[in-house]
């Protein structure tokens, strides 16, 4: 089950108090770069996401790098700072399904994911090249639980260094 492409009616982007991009689900899907993000501070280890060009194959403009790649990772899920967000109007209550298009600087490498300050999970893959990510360390598909309509905070954390994010999707759980 892997997502290969988008299919929007809308996405509507508004401007914030704080002039941050606010999207909405819109057919079922909700999709964007990841370096049109808001990004937050360094997280524990002092790694940030930044964002770069210099490896191929990314889409659009860019992607999201975890930096410094100095073999650091968060073991435990966080709660602040080292992360990028998204403002994701939901229209309905329901289970949603979170995928990365990823790539790492080794072979393997994680990423924390959350909607709404609900519990962290990992989202795992592996190789070099990009891929369509939704497994945590289980192997089960990371999905969330959403339990009211309205605007919610779509964030992805750095677990590992030397991940890079390129896309973010979010849809109903098992629609693709």
């Amino acid at each position: 089950m892997q997502p290969d492409g988008f299919n929007f009616d809308k996405i509507a982007i508004a401007d914030s108090a704080s002039l941050r991009p606010n999207w909405e689900i819109s057919n079922g899907h909700f999709g964007a770069e990841a370096e049109l993000a808001e990004i937050f501070g360094a997280g524990t280890n002092g790694d940030a996401w930044v964002e770069r060009t210099t490896t191929t194959g990314f889409e659009v403009s860019g992607y999201l790098l975890a930096d410094p790649d100095d073999g650091s990772s968060a073991t435990s899920p966080p709660t602040s700072g080292g992360r990028f967000r998204f403002l994701v109007d939901f229209p309905a209550i329901g289970n949603y399904d979170l995928w990365l298009r990823a790539s790492g600087v080794t072979d393997g490498q994680t990423a924390w994911v959350s909607i709404e300050g609900d519990t962290a999970r990992q989202i795992r893959w592996t190789g070099t090249a990009w891929v369509w990510a939704n497994q945590d360390e289980n192997t089960s598909s990371v999905a969330f639980f959403v339990n009211s309509t309205g605007t919610k905070s779509v964030d992805v954390y750095i677990r590992e260094d030397g991940a890079r994010i390129d896309r973010l999707i979010v849809h109903p759980r098992h629609r693709q």
